[in-house]
C-alpha cells in the first residue's frame, strides 16, 4: 500500500470489496436457511425479556456488524470516513438477491457442505 498514490482510497476500495464478498456469502446463508429459521422462535434473555429470533433479524444483525467492522466507505459517520463518529445503523430490511456464479470454490461457500 505504501506504493499506491492514495493509500486511503486503496483501503476504501478493499473495504468495499470485502463488504461485497462477505455480504454475498451472508446472502447465501440466509437464502439457504430452513423454514424453522425463517419462522423463528422466542428467546428469553437473562433479565426475563423476550425477543423473536429469526433469519431476517440475524441478517440485520450481520449487516450491522459488518458495517461496524468494515465501515461503509464514503458515508458520514463511518469509521473509514475520518470524522471520528463511531455510530452506525443497520442496513434496514435486506432481501437476499440471487448472486451470479463466480470463480469461488463452492466447498467454501456452500452451506450444506459437511467436513
Amino acid at each position: 500500500m505504501a506504493e499506491t498514490v492514495d493509500p486511503f482510497e486503496h483501503r476504501d476500495t478493499w473495504q468495499r470489496q470485502v463488504r461485497q464478498t462477505v455480504g454475498r456469502l451472508g446472502d447465501r446463508l440466509v437464502a439457504a436457511a430452513g423454514d424453522a429459521a425463517w419462522e423463528g422462535r422466542i428467546h428469553t434473555d437473562n433479565k426475563g425479556g423476550t425477543l423473536w429470533l429469526n433469519a431476517s433479524l440475524a441478517d440485520v444483525w450481520f449487516r450491522a456488524r459488518l458495517t461496524r467492522a468494515l465501515g461503509d466507505p464514503g458515508s458520514p459517520g463511518s469509521p473509514s470516513s475520518g470524522d471520528g463518529d463511531d455510530t452506525f445503523g443497520d442496513d434496514g430490511p435486506h432481501t437476499p438477491q440471487p448472486t451470479p456464479s463466480s470463480d469461488t470454490d463452492d466447498a467454501v461457500t456452500a452451506p450444506d457442505v459437511h467436513a
